[in-house]
């Protein structure tokens, strides 16, 4: 049997910047909301519901997200969608590599709005 080609790692990250977009244009038609906080929530929400498809994939043996899509989302500002999924999906949380990763990604976000703001 053939077996095909597949990058899932490139349909994840595009269904992420879909659901981004949609959430964002969701926001600014229906609030009066700084474009600031409406990047933070969509990247949030979109971070938090690739945790969730990646669990579901995983507890289904399915095509997985790969970690570095993950560090990704988490780094393009998804700090607190990957955090609150990883706890409600109870989904790398034994991986100790993976929390030391998103942690330090945490850190350098914290380390560059305390940069900007002072």
């Amino acid at each position: 049997m053939k077996r095909r080609n597949r990058k899932p790692y490139s349909s994840a990250f595009v269904l992420w910047l879909l659901a981004v977009v949609v959430v964002s244009i969701s926001l600014i038609s229906t609030f009066t909301i700084d474009p600031l906080y409406v990047f933070l929530i969509a990247v949030n929400a979109a971070t938090f519901l690739m945790y969730g498809f990646d669990k579901w994939q995983a507890t289904r043996r399915g095509d997985r997200v790969p970690e570095n899509v993950l560090y990704a989302v988490t780094l393009l500002g998804g700090t607190a969608g990957a955090l609150i999924g990883m706890h409600t999906f109870r989904h790398k949380t034994r991986k100790t590599s993976f929390q030391i990763v998103v942690a330090l990604i945490m850190l350098i976000q914290i380390g560059l709005i305390a940069w900007l703001v002072w």
